[in-house]
């Protein structure tokens, strides 16, 4: 059996999936499977995936199933992944060619239940931005409640690609069909269970992997189905976070979860204003404002004062029903955005 399990799942991405495989058949580690997921893919996705496979009979496998979503596709790759690890590259992205080396020398020295590693948005796998932890580190139950804290704190480690589980731990046969459609947080929603589980964690400083920034991305993209799938995913986190606050009191995890929660909420409700009719911005603004989601995490002053003061104004301003504040923050943000492109 193959020590590394890697799912990719493919929808539509012609353009990319080449260059991914060819990351991964590059490994320099070389004991691993990949397991092509097509979710009912229109373009010529499912095609390339067939001829990766008759190139790499002994590595590579397949999956054809109907148009799923994301979610969907990578369950149904995690449910025949035979690898002791097992991990999941999105199709557009790559890994840096020495990850599987630098991941599995840390699971044979520090035999942890998770190992998790940094990804960028440049090709040349640098790092944007600031680490999330210093140097690597490995985490006991004496210092769960750190890396615990991190997942809460910071929307930045709720990737699903940016860590590789061991199989001892990993929920693979979980059912998940009650979250299909689920498009925005998905990452979340599976990896929270696995962090409350695990015993022991490992992280590398390195970024392993290429993450290809996506037009449709929230920040990019307003949908009104973000703030519903907001609620799903992050409210699986609000239970786990409750749990752990009582488990390792002092460290705020629960006041950090509401922190992001609003810091996310702000951003959704700046974009609707920049991209919705006056009535339908309207309509957002009572759904987010009735929404229990929004009421205990506001409730939560600690939270808000911890806000960065823009999203602080807007998240206020949607608490009082001051929609027209939201509305000039967003077209000033715009403004200064458009000036600093040109």
């Amino acid at each position: 059996m193959p020590l590394f399990s890697i799912i990719v799942p493919v929808y539509n991405v012609e353009r990319y999936l080449r260059e991914c495989v060819d990351s991964l058949l590059s490994q320099t580690f070389k004991d691993f499977e990949i397991i092509l997921v097509n979710d009912g893919s229109t373009d010529s996705s499912g095609m390339l995936c067939r001829q990766f496979q008759i190139g790499y009979p002994d590595i590579i496998r397949i999956i054809e199933q109907e148009n799923r979503g994301l979610l969907m596709a990578r369950r149904a790759g995690f449910a025949i992944a035979r690898g002791d690890i097992i991990m999941t590259v999105d199709s557009d992205d790559k890994l840096r060619n020495n990850a599987l080396e630098r991941i599995h020398k840390v699971f044979q020295h520090h035999h942890p239940d998770i190992v998790c590693f940094e990804g960028g948005r440049d090709e040349h796998f640098t790092l944007n931005g600031s680490p999330m932890f210093d140097g690597e580190r490995v985490f006991f139950s004496g210092n769960k409640a750190e890396i615990l804290s991190r997942l809460c704190d910071t929307y930045r480690f709720n990737s699903i690609w940016s860590k590789a589980f061991s199989r001892r731990i990993f929920d693979a046969y979980n059912r998940y069909e009650q979250y299909e459609g689920l498009s925005f947080g998905e990452d979340l929603l599976q990896i929270v269970g696995l962090f409350d589980k695990a015993e022991s964690f490992a992280y590398i400083p390195d970024v392993l992997y290429f993450y290809r920034p996506n037009p449709d991305s929230l920040v990019q993209k307003f949908n009104p189905k973000n703030y519903e799938d907001l609620m799903i995913s992050r409210g699986a986190l609000i239970r786990y976070a409750s749990q752990w606050e009582s488990r390792y009191p002092g460290h705020y995890m629960l006041t950090h979860v509401y922190m992001v929660n609003l810091w996310i909420t702000g951003l959704l409700l700046q974009l609707a204003a920049g991209s919705m009719s006056h009535r339908d911005f309207v309509a957002f603004c009572v759904h987010v404002r009735g929404s229990e989601f929004f009421r205990d995490s506001y409730c939560c002053k600690r939270a808000v004062k911890l806000l960065r003061p823009d999203i602080r104004i807007v998240v206020i301003s949607e608490r009082y029903g001051l929609g027209v504040f939201i509305r000039a923050m967003s077209s000033l943000k715009n403004l200064l955005l458009g000036r600093v492109r040109s």
